[in-house]
């Protein structure tokens, strides 16, 4: 998966709607992915292959746009 960076646009698959990345401060605090159905940090059993972007790695939250 490409490097996401703060200001750009991103789709998840799970949303009907487009998200803004953020650089992370404090944690998942003002994500609004911030559960555990939609994070795309936690790791579904049936969707274990799918790509997902590493929000801790990459220190990124993702905000409305």
């Amino acid at each position: 998966m490409k490097q996401m960076k703060p200001g750009q646009i991103y789709h998840p698959p799970n949303l009907n709607s487009n998200v803004r990345i953020k650089k992370r401060t404090n944690g998942c605090e003002g994500c609004i992915l911030d559960n555990p159905c939609i994070c795309p940090d936690i790791i579904i059993r049936n969707d274990a292959n799918a790509e997902r972007p590493h929000c801790a790695e990459h220190g990124i939250i993702f905000v409305k746009p």
